[in-house]
């Protein structure tokens, strides 16, 4: 079963548990002593033992492989909701020694430590669950291949790799289009009863570049349905970024 684990109040990630209470209003019919149950292990078989790896210098690489698409899927069949505009205020990330455009709107988070920060902002739309998200991130070695994996469920698609300019610096710009997901439970941190949900289809543009010592990947998620609507704001974002 899919369901969303809070982290803190108003945030949660993807886990894999086993949830009693979502199953039992769903009327599975699944009681705590199935759910407890636990069969005894069968004794192992006996293997041969593994060949020795030729090249232990080499290590795997980890970022998931993406299909690539020559351009963004249709979107979805749906009349999204009026535009919700959007006010902008200058703000100075002085720890990265960058200046950008944020939304006018509560529910931002600002971090740094020795070496590398993160600012980043999720903006309620009107009539949307799911909202637009904004994100700096700067330090040693961040790339876009963390923004992959954050995305590597099935179904999801990226653009090809373009080359551009941003804040002035090389950049490369990378958009990954992301499916709707139906998660079967959500665990709320408020307290609300636990209860399905839904996250519509999504599309992440990210833009990474080097600014001095630091790395920085700028990124924009909306519901792939309200992407034409908000396109000039989208294009302001990732044009407001200075290097001073």
């Amino acid at each position: 079963m899919v369901r969303r684990r809070p982290l803190v109040a108003g945030s949660f990630a993807l886990v894999l548990v086993l949830d009693l209470a979502c199953s039992a209003s769903s009327g599975e019919g699944r009681t705590p002593s199935d759910a407890a149950r636990v069969e005894s292990p069968a004794e192992p078989e006996s293997k041969p033992a593994p060949e020795p790896d030729l090249n232990p210098d080499i290590e795997p690489d980890p970022t998931p492989t993406i299909p690539e698409v020559d351009a963004p899927p249709a979107p979805p069949d749906v009349e999204p909701p009026p535009t919700d505009p959007l006010a902008w205020h200058r703000v100075r990330f002085a720890e990265a020694g960058l200046d950008l455009d944020v939304v006018d709107r509560p529910h931002s988070t600002r971090a740094w430590d020795a070496g590398g920060g993160v600012l980043s902002q999720r903006i309620r739309l009107k009539d949307q669950t799911e909202p637009l998200s904004l994100l700096l991130r700067a330090g040693a070695g961040v790339s876009l291949e963390e923004v992959r994996r954050d995305h590597k469920g099935a179904g999801v698609t990226a653009s090809r790799l373009a080359r551009g300019e941003t804040c002035g610096r090389p950049s490369e710009h990378l958009e990954l289009y992301v499916p709707e997901l139906v998660i079967e439970c959500i665990e709320y941190a408020d307290g609300r009863p636990s209860a399905p949900g839904y996250v519509p289809p999504l599309t992440v543009v990210a833009e990474a570049f080097r600014y001095g010592d630091l790395d920085v990947v700028v990124r924009w998620t909306i519901p792939t349905a309200l992407r034409e609507r908000y396109r000039a704001d989208e294009r302001r974002f990732f044009a407001s970024l200075t290097c001073p």
